[in-house]
């Protein structure tokens, strides 16, 4: 039985170096915006009575080899209290209207929902 072999060849100059730099850069860029988005959306969720929960945020982008990693940290010691909504016991009262437990767990879902956005970008 003949069989039909088709070869597809493109000559040019494909700089494969610039299009990863491309991407890495996009990559960062949109791990950055994430975090951003997270913080921004969990802002008027995070408990508050001096503001310092609220005020005492770090946050990172690094790049490992080819992993792009976000860290946002509420870095106040009782932060994972306020998180959980627990201490010795439940937390009962929340000071500021419109706050809550899990608003960290709440951002991130909310925002990671649609992370297409940051990362679906095309060079």
């Amino acid at each position: 039985m003949p069989t039909i072999k088709v070869s597809v060849k493109k000559e040019g100059n494909f700089d494969f170096a610039d299009k990863t730099a491309k991407v890495q850069l996009q990559t960062l860029s949109g791990m950055r915006q994430l975090i951003e988005d997270i913080h921004r959306t969990s802002r008027p969720k995070t408990p508050m009575l001096t503001g310092d929960l609220r005020g005492d945020v770090r946050k990172a982008v690094q790049r490992f080899g080819s992993t792009v990693r976000g860290t946002i940290e509420w870095a106040r010691p009782y932060a994972w209290y306020q998180e959980r909504g627990y201490t010795n016991g439940p937390v009962r009262r929340y000071t500021t209207p419109g706050t809550q437990a899990h608003f960290a767990e709440t951002s991130v879902k909310e925002v990671t929902s649609s992370s297409k956005k940051y990362f679906g970008k095309k060079i």
